[in-house]
């Protein structure tokens, strides 16, 4: 059994099945950086999309471009979200900041 390190850089080019998914990696990482470029850097997109394959190991290579997409698309989407207006009223209430601010 050969373990993956979740870490590795996101690589186009390489020859193999290792190579191809990191290629449909990087194509996750594009997409996304796209939609979240306002907010996050894309070296901050990478690691999310890593970690995010790191927690679907061992599900089938198939699946795997549309589940890490979501996932990381989710986890994204955490990072950047503002609190509503009720949240902030909350926050404020409790003497807490949000998140960001």
């Amino acid at each position: 059994m050969t373990l993956t390190r979740i870490c590795q850089p996101v690589l186009i080019g390489d020859a193999g099945p290792a190579g191809a998914e990191r290629g449909v990696l990087a194509g996750v990482v594009e997409r996304l950086w796209v939609e979240f470029a306002a907010s996050l850097e894309r070296a901050s997109v990478a690691e999310v999309v890593r970690t995010c394959r790191g927690y679907l190991a061992g599900v089938p290579a198939g699946a795997l471009p549309e589940l890490v997409e979501r996932l990381a698309r989710e986890e994204l989407a955490d990072r950047t979200r503002q609190p509503t207006e009720v949240e902030a009223l909350l926050l404020v209430e409790h003497g807490l900041e949000a998140e960001g601010n």
